[in-house]
This record gives C-alpha cells, sequence and structure tokens, in this order.
C-alpha cells in the first residue's frame, strides 16, 4: 500500500491547507512532524526542534497549534527550560534551547518573540508583528528595494 505524503519533510513547505490540518494533540502533532523528517538535519531530534520553530515563525499558527507545538518542542531530548527571561527588545518572555538554538516564546499566547544563539552573538531573530500583510514593506536604506535583472 502507499503512503500519503507527510505533511511536513524536511526542509520542506507546509501550505494553508495542510497547517490548518495538522493535530493539535501534541503527541499527534509530534508522530506526524517526525513522520516527515525524512533524513533532513543532523539528527530527527535536532530536526524536530528547528521544525517546530519553523511552524512558529513563517505560520500563522493558531492558539491551540502553537500550544502544541511547545510540547512537541518540550519533550525533545536535549531540551532545556531557561525559564523566565526578556527579549532583546525588553518583552517578557520563556526560553527553551537544545545545543546551539534558543526559542523565546509570549507566554500569554505561545507566539515566538525571539530566536537564536543563546546571547545573540551569532544569530538573532526578533519577531515584532506576525500577520498576514496586503504588500510588501517599503524600501528603507538598510533593506534597499530587489529588482530583477
Amino acid at each position: 500500500p502507499t503512503r500519503a505524503p507527510p505533511v511536513v519533510t524536511g526542509g520542506g513547505f507546509v501550505g494553508w491547507a495542510p497547517l490548518y490540518a495538522l493535530p493539535t494533540e501534541s503527541h499527534a502533532l509530534e508522530r506526524k512532524l517526525r513522520a516527515g523528517i525524512g533524513g533532513a538535519g543532523h539528527d530527527d531530534d535536532s530536526e524536530l526542534f528547528v521544525i517546530v520553530g519553523d511552524l512558529l515563525r513563517e505560520s500563522p499558527a493558531p492558539p491551540a497549534l502553537r500550544k502544541a507545538l511547545w510540547e512537541v518542542a518540550a519533550r525533545v531530548p536535549g531540551v532545556t527550560l531557561v525559564g523566565a527571561v526578556k527579549d532583546s527588545m525588553g518583552r517578557a518572555g520563556v526560553a527553551v534551547e537544545r545545543d546551539y538554538l534558543r526559542y523565546i516564546l509570549d507566554p500569554q499566547d505561545g507566539r515566538l518573540l525571539e530566536e537564536g544563539v543563546p546571547g545573540g552573538a551569532a544569530f538573532r531573530g526578533t519577531y515584532l508583528e506576525q500577520g498576514p500583510a496586503d504588500r510588501a514593506p517599503a524600501p528603507t536604506e538598510s533593506l534597499p528595494q530587489l529588482k530583477p535583472k
């Protein structure tokens, strides 16, 4: 028998419909995400932690899915609960980390506030706003307009 392709593949894309079809029970969600790893990443546990961050960062995950994603992240072997922290903008959050990657979440709604290397020296992404947009941001000197060649 043939299996249906997984919703998430290592380095793959999740469309709107599959995103909203993901299970919100964390154990079922973990099984679904792990089934889609397909050898991507350093190892399955590392890739699962990255996928959680990807889904929180790059999707309008509904609250029940965000909650399940954080529960999945908390169970990944090697994840440490850092606890209460402030992100680089001074917002209160709760941090978890694994190896070289830290996620800071908003404890009120589970949104990803910030991610990066602990200490922020090598890499840090801070998310001030998340949601659909009607148009791209206007170019600035720090964000030049890209033009096709």
